[in-house]
Order: C-alpha cells, then structure tokens, then sequence
C-alpha cells in the first residue's frame, strides 16, 4: 500500500481485514499501473497469482478458490 502505514493498516482494519504485516512501497517500482491490484504472495516474496480491477462476484470466488488451494 502506499499510503502512510498507521493509515492504511486502520482502512484494511475498518474493512473487517486481519492485518499480520504490511508494507509500503511506489506503485510503479512494482510495476502497478492502477488500482486495485491485489496479489498473492508466497513465503518467499514471489507473486504467485494477480487480479486487476474491481472484482466482480465471480473474481471474489476465484480468489477464494486460489486461496482455499
């Protein structure tokens, strides 16, 4: 996220969204052209998987499937 890190942690929190570790980094360093991009990220660092835009019902299921793997 890039915004301020007590700012964003407080947004994903008032969303319902356990937060364990964060950090802040340029949109563009990681090659983020727009937003929301959410990313899943293994042990290591490495981006396992991407979604771009809004999701629709069917992306937020998709998301769940890859994540229940």
């Amino acid at each position: 996220m890039p915004d301020d890190p007590a700012a964003g942690t407080a947004e994903l929190r008032s969303g319902g969204v356990s937060v364990d570790a964060r950090f802040n980094q340029p949109l563009n360093s990681i090659q983020v052209s727009g937003t929301p991009t959410l990313f899943l990220v293994d042990a290591k660092g490495s981006i396992e998987h991407s979604w771009v835009g809004a999701l629709t019902p069917q992306g937020e299921k998709d998301v769940i499937a890859t994540l229940e793997k």
